[in-house]
């Protein structure tokens, strides 16, 4: 990101958590940062298309966090979860004066652009949630998957909400092992019952799909953990994949085509994997 635009981006997030959103003009973040004000409508044209963008930011800078220990090696799949839910608690625990603020004055209403953000966000956080958990426990508890992610992210946001509304302090590194002890205590528990609420078909399509880059790199990580013959023919076949998958002038039918064969190759190792990307396809 081009720092000037990095730096306002943060000027206005330190005011806006300070003051609020409301309460807090342009010029007063020109004079905060030390630029003029016209510099600030060369980046953004509004104080809403600003607060839209430090949304956008933050929710990327912790992403790449959540990415790079996806890919950190010698870690478990326990351990990485643990790690990955320990980073987007510190994303609200560290923002805490700034969410609580656009929380009083319920920003996400006033913009089209925000509400839809966060709905996206939403069901992006269940989709990532449920996805991890069926890597750590096993495809056999996806016909309760749904129930467990949407629990999970429960528990978490009103534990949350003790720090960000009341202001109570706790160990992100001690809760993070306590949310995953509750993982396990659920899964137990729905696998003695085998009785889910939430099923597929009770949720639109988009709010429980992944994103492209999320399914191709839990394929990478599953591919790290399997020892089968055929694993660098795989792993080729992965980064074909990956790259086609980042080019914008890539028709559908090369992408189908590499699909089919990862499919052929893996003998349902990413079943789950290739039917949200072949959806994405369908919907592209």
């Amino acid at each position: 990101m081009e720092q000037k635009r990095k730096l306002i981006i943060k000027g206005a997030m330190e005011l806006f958590s300070k003051k609020g959103f409301q309460s807090t003009s342009m010029q007063e973040i020109a004079d905060h940062i030390g630029v003029a004000k016209g510099s600030l409508y060369h980046y953004f044209n509004s104080k809403l298309e600003l607060l839209y963008q430090i949304f956008l930011y933050n929710y990327d800078f912790f992403a790449n966090k959540v990415e790079e220990i996806e890919t950190t090696d010698n870690l478990s799949s326990r351990e990485k979860f643990r790690l990955q839910v320990m980073v987007q608690l510190s994303a609200f625990v560290e923002n805490r004066d700034f969410v609580r603020q656009q929380c009083q004055v319920n920003i996400y209403q006033q913009d089209d652009r925000i509400k839809e953000f966060f709905v996206k966000v939403r069901f992006e956080s269940l989709s990532w949630t449920r996805m991890k958990m069926m890597e750590l426990y096993g495809e056999d508890i996806k016909p309760y998957s749904l129930d467990l992610a949407t629990i999970m992210n429960g528990i978490v946001n009103e534990y949350l909400s003790y720090n960000i509304i009341d202001g109570i302090q706790f160990d992100l590194e001690g809760f993070s092992h306590f949310v995953i002890e509750q993982c396990d205590i659920l899964v137990n528990g729905y696998k003695k019952g085998k009785r889910s609420f939430l099923t597929e078909d009770v949720l639109p399509p988009f709010e429980i799909s992944h994103s492209s880059k999320e399914l191709l790199l839990s394929c990478q990580s599953k591919l790290s953990k399997l020892e089968i013959d055929n694993k660098d023919e795989i792993s080729h076949t992965l980064e074909v994949l990956v790259e086609e998958w980042g080019k914008k002038e890539t028709k559908k039918v090369v992408l189908e085509s590499v699909l089919f064969r990862l499919e052929h190759l893996s003998q349902g190792y990413f079943e789950p994997e290739i039917t949200e990307l072949r959806k994405i396809l369908k919907n592209s």
